[in-house]
Order: C-alpha cells, then sequence, then structure tokens
C-alpha cells in the first residue's frame, strides 16, 4: 500500500534527485516547492510562516524520504524537518507521532575524479562513507542517533529505525524502502528513538 511521503533535500544538491524521486512516488509524495537556494535564514522574520506550511506537509505524511546530499548539514531547514518528523520538542514543542525515515544518499559522478581523501574512488557514493559504512560525520546528529538503536530482536525488522540506501538501490524499490520505514513507525516498542541533538530553533 502506498504511504503519503515528504522529502527533505537540499536544493542546491539534490534538485534532481527530488524530481527522480517525485516521479516514482507520484500523487503519494509531498514535497515542500517554495525552498529555493535564497530561501529566508531559520530566524528570518519570515521563517514561522514557513515551518507552519512544512509543519503541516510532515503531519499529513507517513514517511519521510531524507536525500543525503555533499553539503546537506548547511542547510538548518532540513535539520528541523527531521526533528520535526521524530517529534522532537526542540521542534516547536511537537512531541506525538514519529514518521517513517529512510535516508538516500545521492551519488557523487565527480568524486571518483577527486583527490579530497588523498587516492583516486570509483565508488559514486565514497564521499558518504568511513571503513566501507556509511559515515554517521555526513549525517545530521539525529539522523546518526537513530540508527544502531533498536531495543527488542526482530527478524523483520532493521537494527535501525533509520535506514541508509544508496539512490540507486532506492529508486530500483521505492515501495519496499518507504514500506519498510512506515512499519517501523508503528512499531515504536522496538527501537529506543531519540528525539533531540543539536538542532535548537
Amino acid at each position: 500500500m502506498p504511504h503519503k511521503t515528504y522529502i527533505s533535500y537540499r536544493y542546491r544538491d539534490a534538485l534532481d534527485l527530488r524530481d527522480c524521486i517525485l516521479k516514482r512516488l507520484g500523487a503519494f509524495a509531498l514535497c515542500y516547492r517554495g525552498e529555493r537556494g535564497d530561501s529566508p535564514d531559520m530566524m528570518d522574520s519570515r521563517a514561522e510562516a514557513i515551518r507552519d506550511r512544512i509543519a503541516g506537509m510532515i503531519d499529513e505524511a507517513e514517511v519521510m524520504v531524507v536525500i543525503v546530499s555533499r553539503n546537506m548539514l548547511m542547510n538548518r531547514w532540513m535539520e528541523w524537518e527531521i526533528a520535526y518528523a521524530l517529534g522532537s520538542p526542540l521542534a516547536d514543542g511537537r512531541e506525538g507521532r514519529v514518521c517513517g525515515i529512510v535516508c538516500v544518499v545521492k551519488k557523487d559522478d565527480d568524486f571518483m575524479f577527486s583527490r579530497e581523501f588523498g587516492a583516486f574512488s570509483y565508488d559514486k557514493y565514497a564521499w558518504a562513507k568511513y571503513n566501507g559504512d556509511w559515515a554517521n560525520g555526513k549525517l545530521f546528529d539525529l539522523l546518526g542517533y537513530n540508527r544502531n538503536n533498536r531495543l527488542t530482536w526482530s527478524a523483520d525488522l532493521s537494527k535501525h529505525y533509520i535506514d541508509i540506501v544508496s539512490e540507486e538501490e532506492f529508486l530500483s524499490k521505492p515501495a519496499k524502502y518507504i514500506e519498510d520505514a512506515y512499519v517501523k513507525s508503528q512499531r515504536l516498542g522496538y527501537y529506543r528513538i531519540f528525539t533531540q541533538g543539536t538542532c535548537e530553533f
């Protein structure tokens, strides 16, 4: 069964991948389309109206897809959206329903030609990895805290409340990853959900 899905992304990094996901999800995709490269700062006087609009869309959604891109950590809006989806009291006092969340890592075709880490890499996702696994240092704290946080063993539930997949893997079977995230949101007792990070707005 399809689930209404909100997409959280950094406009300058991930507009193309957002559009691909929108096409795959069709009518079930909810996305704040007003964000631009010049969106106001979180503390700007216009920010409250924007937060209210985003909050309404996240409230309507059952699952959030977070696009993990190279410069994602520069986007305070995304950090607020994630906190809100997790029911964080730091996000305007919201406590209650928790969205299912799945992270989709954007590939970087140019990274294979980069010497950023002292060697060429032919892995389009190497920028987001550490020792072969997804690097928490590329994530907002709340995303990292909600990984490896299952409390009770279950054969059909991931050990992570928030799973991370590559864009190619996600686009090959988006319904599976969205359903998995939704199921976990309905079985919160199996996880220790962290709701507070460093996002103090």
